[in-house]
Protein backbone atom coordinates (compact mmCIF):
# COMPACT_ATOMS: atom_id res chain seq x y z
CA UNK A 1 0.00 0.00 0.00
CA UNK A 2 3.21 2.01 0.01
CA UNK A 3 2.20 5.02 -1.83
CA UNK A 4 -1.44 4.52 -2.46
CA UNK A 5 -3.55 7.59 -1.89
CA UNK A 6 -7.43 8.28 -0.56
CA UNK A 7 -8.61 11.61 -1.41
CA UNK A 8 -12.41 12.57 -0.34
CA UNK A 9 -14.18 14.82 -2.86
CA UNK A 10 -11.43 17.47 -3.42
CA UNK A 11 -7.73 16.58 -4.64
CA UNK A 12 -5.81 18.73 -2.71
CA UNK A 13 -7.65 16.47 0.28
CA UNK A 14 -5.24 13.25 0.72
CA UNK A 15 -3.65 11.31 2.63
CA UNK A 16 -0.80 8.77 1.46
CA UNK A 17 -0.47 5.58 2.53
CA UNK A 18 3.19 4.58 3.92
CA UNK A 19 4.96 1.21 3.62
CA UNK A 20 2.61 -1.38 4.51
CA UNK A 21 1.89 -4.58 3.62
CA UNK A 22 -1.93 -6.16 4.74
CA UNK A 23 -2.44 -9.56 4.44
CA UNK A 24 -5.42 -11.47 2.82
CA UNK A 25 -8.55 -11.05 4.78
CA UNK A 26 -6.58 -8.50 6.82
CA UNK A 27 -7.32 -4.11 7.17
CA UNK A 28 -5.63 -0.77 7.71
CA UNK A 29 -7.20 1.88 9.85
CA UNK A 30 -6.46 5.13 8.66
CA UNK A 31 -7.72 7.40 12.04
CA UNK A 32 -7.91 11.63 11.40
CA UNK A 33 -6.50 11.62 14.98
CA UNK A 34 -4.06 9.04 15.89
CA UNK A 35 -3.67 10.15 19.21
CA UNK A 36 -7.29 10.11 19.77
CA UNK A 37 -7.73 6.61 18.13
CA UNK A 38 -4.58 5.06 20.22
CA UNK A 39 -6.81 6.47 23.71
CA UNK A 40 -9.84 5.49 22.26
CA UNK A 41 -8.43 1.73 20.95
CA UNK A 42 -5.20 1.08 21.95
CA UNK A 43 -5.09 -2.88 21.51
CA UNK A 44 -5.60 -1.66 17.59
CA UNK A 45 -1.55 -1.18 16.30
CA UNK A 46 -2.55 -1.96 12.23
CA UNK A 47 -3.45 1.73 11.69
CA UNK A 48 -1.96 5.34 9.93
CA UNK A 49 -3.10 8.67 10.75
CA UNK A 50 -3.35 11.87 11.07
CA UNK A 51 -4.59 13.65 7.76
CA UNK A 52 -5.70 17.14 7.79
CA UNK A 53 -9.01 17.38 5.99
CA UNK A 54 -12.62 15.87 7.30
CA UNK A 55 -15.17 13.52 6.25
CA UNK A 56 -18.24 15.86 5.43
CA UNK A 57 -21.55 14.06 4.80
CA UNK A 58 -21.33 15.07 0.88
CA UNK A 59 -17.59 13.83 0.78
CA UNK A 60 -16.87 10.65 -0.88
CA UNK A 61 -13.69 8.55 -0.61
CA UNK A 62 -11.30 7.66 -4.00
CA UNK A 63 -8.24 5.04 -3.63
CA UNK A 64 -5.84 5.48 -5.61
CA UNK A 65 -2.90 3.08 -6.31
CA UNK A 66 1.04 4.37 -6.27
CA UNK A 67 0.85 4.85 -9.96
CA UNK A 68 -2.15 7.27 -9.22
CA UNK A 69 -4.63 5.18 -11.46
CA UNK A 70 -8.20 5.20 -9.34
CA UNK A 71 -8.69 1.83 -8.04
CA UNK A 72 -12.44 1.97 -6.19
CA UNK A 73 -14.55 4.50 -4.68
CA UNK A 74 -17.53 5.43 -2.78
CA UNK A 75 -19.98 8.23 -2.99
Amino acid sequence: MGGYVFKDSKDDHLFTFPAITIPAGGYWVVSADSVLFTKRHPEVDNFSGTFDFGLGNDDGLRLYDNQGILITSVM
